[in-house]
């Protein structure tokens, strides 16, 4: 992703989560990263 914002992949160490997921988050003017989705984790899919 471009400038401000970020994908977090959480594959190996989900803790605490019980499964592989991903985070969609913006960086704040301060330098923090935030939640940038409605969610604060995705899960993926299977198909």
């Amino acid at each position: 992703m471009r400038g401000n914002k970020k994908i977090r992949f959480d594959l190996n160490k989900t803790s605490p989560h019980d499964e592989p997921h991903f985070h969609v988050q913006r960086e704040t003017q301060n330098g923090n990263w935030v939640d940038a989705g409605k969610e604060h984790y995705y899960l993926f899919r299977k198909e």
